[in-house]
């Protein structure tokens, strides 16, 4: 019998898959490479080795990447395919961050930290928050107050000019005042609560007021249609400054000490920084007392408490 070399012998038995290896019998992982179907779709294709008969791997796993930076790109051997396709949403309100815009995925996530901020999200007032991320902060909340016109700019509203408005007034318009309405919308001196004095009116046409024309000769007109109020504290009626007509002088010393005090209108306070020897409030009683912003003659002071030394032309009555 003639001796060989010891080989390492592999026979295929006629009856199926039995190999024999090194003179032993072993079970053959495969004989074809369609024996080695991909089971794990992260692992790569798999391919039947002709010398050892076992499934081996032959190509890369798959990357998964889909050229999407809007998602997260991985491999799951549970998923058929294996690939994985995550959208960026840390958050978890199926919004991508707002730089993110590309393919089938649109981001739009001013906040990826807050998932109640996000387009399409309700919103809120008050809160210094874009809650909806289109680029205003709470202007653009549903409309939940109401606002009326303040065209003077004084602080008062006009009740008969509104509008709805979410979170805060559009520029032009306030919240009601809670003292009350504006009685002159237009002229920014005339508003409840007015303390001070005018010498020439404004103008009204029902709810309409604007402020008098001054013409060259220094008098005050109202156009076609209106006509002249000095009603500047809103009361509903005009009320004189000065309605006295005696002898009685109001003088008071640099310092502001009060010598002697006039009886004007109930509730007039006039602060007392006049020079000695001056006659104020007094008209003439040689006159009537004058309308609002008409003319008369006042009182001048003599050395006492007396004011007919002499008068002064030509003053005007406020009124408010």
């Amino acid at each position: 019998m003639k001796n060989y070399p010891l080989l390492a012998l592999v026979l295929v038995s006629l009856g199926g898959c039995t190999l024999l290896v090194d003179s032993r019998e072993q079970e053959a992982e495969c004989l074809h490479d369609t024996d080695c179907p991909t089971a794990n779709p992260c692992e790569g294709p798999r391919m039947c080795s002709p010398m050892t008969h076992t499934c081996i791997s032959v190509g890369a796993a798959p990357t998964c990447d889909d050229s999407e930076p809007c998602t997260a790109d991985s491999c799951d051997p549970s998923v058929t395919g294996g690939c994985v396709h995550v959208l960026n949403d840390s958050d978890l309100d199926t919004f991508a961050p707002q730089t993110c815009a590309s393919g089938a995925y649109q981001g739009g996530d001013c906040d990826d930290t807050n998932s109640s901020v996000r387009p399409g999200a309700p919103e809120q007032c008050g809160n210094s928050i874009d809650d909806n991320c289109n680029g205003t902060v709470d202007t653009d909340a549903p409309a939940n107050i109401t606002c009326f016109a303040d065209a003077d700019d004084d602080g008062f509203h006009n009740p008969n000019v509104m509008t709805s408005a979410g979170c805060a007034c559009p520029a032009g318009y306030i919240t009601p005042n809670p003292m009350g309405p504006d009685c002159a919308d237009g002229v920014n001196s005339a508003h409840l609560g007015q303390t001070g004095w005018f010498d020439h009116p404004y103008c009204k046409m029902g709810t309409t007021t604007a402020e008098a024309s001054l013409t060259m000769g220094g008098t005050y007109v109202c156009l076609a249609g209106y006509y002249p109020s000095f009603d500047y504290n809103c009361v509903g009626g005009d009320e004189q400054l000065i309605t006295a007509s005696s002898s009685t002088c109001y003088i008071s010393s640099l310092g502001g000490t009060v010598i002697s005090t006039f009886s004007a209108k109930a509730g007039t306070v006039i602060n007392p920084t006049f020079t000695i020897n001056r006659c104020y409030a007094r008209w003439s009683s040689s006159a009537a007392v004058p309308a609002c912003g008409a003319t008369g003659d006042q009182w001048q002071c003599a050395s006492s408490s007396s004011c007919n030394a002499a008068t002064t032309p030509g003053v005007v009555q406020q009124c408010h």
